[in-house]
């Protein structure tokens, strides 16, 4: 677990903390050793492999384990067992020679949360029994509590758009450079973040990618911001936030983050993206080029008003507060009590 990389992490820890400010006594377990991240060293574990982590479930005795992405450890203990799942089954890092029968019998056994509705409809028509429910996740809540100060437009200047996705293949990178090439206008600015996270280095497809952007007139390639005032300053420097990812996406944070903040987004219609999209804001079928290109035209063109009232929407949907009682709720549910305190 690492604090300065993914939405999961950032998720799992944020979470962590609210829950801990309800009264829930919440030890967070991570492989490899967590870094740069800020927890109570007595309520922060590492494991090494699945059975040290048994042996300090044995030890700790949690009345419930929550596993993210990791449905297929074998826990000890009677606990109740909470599934989130945040990707599509092929990020859940399962045995390559587990079968779908394994895995059904498994997910019957637990309690089962997706992250959006699409993503838990893919789990229940794939594994039946899994009876997977929808638990949205939350934004930071610096996107939550920051005023939004819509102003109209000027329809006469470009529009500057914004890729801060990481910088892989399946995150659309590749085809939208093309569809802006084929089809500038007045799309002369595109902004890239060179974002290889969680890797520490540089992969070959990160460089592709990365020389394909720079060799591109009408593409400004900056770093990855650290802080999260440092990315709000980022997307509110741009027009129209984009996500054109050409792989279905367990939601989407980027673009919830966004319009957050009244900036107008286009992303792919492809699994739980579809439910971070707000209307008018537009969701696209992948390598449609002109039909994408149009779409950060029409929507860089909503009027403040609409923006606004979309960013309420957001954050009443998104905010901490509503997304971590859901999940204390289910808890209780589950243990069938009142109090976790």
């Amino acid at each position: 677990m690492d604090g300065s990389v993914g939405a999961l992490e950032k998720l799992c820890l944020g979470w962590a903390e609210e829950l801990r400010q309800q009264g829930v006594n919440v030890c967070l377990l991570s492989i490899p050793p967590a870094k740069r991240i800020s927890v109570d060293p007595q309520n922060l574990l590492h494991f090494s492999n699945l059975a040290d982590l048994n042996s300090q479930l044995d030890s700790i005795k949690p009345d419930v384990t929550i596993s993210n992405n990791r449905p297929m450890w074998k826990l000890s203990g009677t606990f109740v067992k909470i599934n989130i799942f945040h990707n599509y089954p092929d990020a859940w890092m399962i045995p390559a020679t587990t079968s779908n029968r394994e895995i059904t019998e498994t997910l019957s056994k637990c309690h089962n949360f997706a992250v959006s509705q699409a993503l838990a409809d893919h789990v229940n028509q794939t594994y039946t029994s899994a009876n997977t429910k929808v638990m949205y996740p939350f934004i930071g809540r610096p996107f939550i509590e920051k005023q939004v100060s819509v102003q109209p437009k000027n329809l006469h200047k470009p529009i500057k758009v914004l890729f801060p996705n990481r910088t892989l293949e399946k995150k659309g990178l590749r085809w939208v450079i093309q569809a802006f090439e084929h089809n500038l206008n007045h799309l002369d600015r595109l902004t890239v973040v060179r974002n290889i996270s969680p890797w520490d280095f540089q992969t070959q497809e990160h460089t592709q990618l990365l020389d394909l952007a720079a060799s591109k007139p009408f593409v400004q390639v900056v770093e990855k911001q650290v802080s999260i005032e440092s990315l709000i300053s980022l997307y509110l420097d741009h027009d129209v936030v984009i996500t054109p990812s050409i792989k279905a996406e367990g939601l989407g944070l980027i673009p919830i983050e966004a319009q957050a903040l009244g900036l107008p987004v286009v992303t792919t219609n492809l699994g739980g993206l579809k439910e971070s999209v707000f209307a008018p804001n537009l969701a696209i079928e992948p390598y449609a080029e002109k039909a994408f290109v149009e779409a950060i035209e029409a929507v860089s063109r909503i009027d403040p008003k609409t923006r606004a009232e979309i960013s309420d929407a957001v954050k009443k949907r998104f905010s901490p507060e509503i997304s971590t009682k859901n999940l204390l709720d289910q808890i209780r549910i589950l243990l069938n009590c009142n109090s976790l305190s």
